[in-house]
């Protein structure tokens, strides 16, 4: 037997390296935050501070249980108070914290938060007290936000991953 008709008879020395290296197997991949621009970035810790500070503001107004009538139970109007302080806190907060994160769906949460947002306050306009339009304008800082996310949802979901993915990617492929 001929030893180039053979490839087992082929010097190890004569073997053709792979135009493949390791990384082939393994592409890496970006973080959800390396596709994001550098103002949205900044503008993302920005919305972090306005949602931190509005939460803030809003856990300061909860009133006092001192001036309230005698029948009215101290303790359920207290508990019901926080809890609706706690869901408007969510609701500035949540948009930002899930970019912040990396989540995979936080773009599009984003987008469907702005949505409900705008149709809320213009039904809450219409139907009950224009003076509910107040609660649009705490929402013109998160337009740039949902705007600079846009362009991002397709790849944020399907072309990157979050450090906390990367990281177990690479501990799952050296175990």
């Amino acid at each position: 037997m001929d030893s180039l008709t053979c490839p087992s008879l082929i010097p190890h020395s004569m073997e053709q390296p792979s135009i493949f290296d390791e990384s082939f197997d393994h592409p890496e991949r970006l973080r959800r935050r390396d596709l994001m621009p550098a103002w949205l970035k900044v503008y993302t810790w920005v919305t972090f501070g306005l949602s931190l500070f509005m939460t803030i503001l809003v856990l300061l107004q909860i009133p006092e249980t001192s001036g309230l009538p005698d029948d009215v139970d101290a303790a359920g109007f207290w508990a019901g108070t926080v809890i609706a302080a706690a869901i408007i806190a969510a609701v500035y907060m949540s948009p930002v914290v899930l970019v912040l994160f990396e989540i995979r769906w936080a773009v599009g949460f984003n987008l469907v938060t702005g949505i409900v947002w705008i149709a809320l306050v213009a039904l809450l306009a219409i139907f009950f007290d224009p003076a509910f339009l107040y609660l649009g304008i705490t929402m013109f800082y998160y337009i740039p936000f949902w705007i600079g996310l846009l362009p991002l949802r397709r790849s944020w979901a399907k072309e990157a991953m979050s450090r906390r993915e990367l990281r177990r990617k690479k501990r799952a492929v050296t175990f």
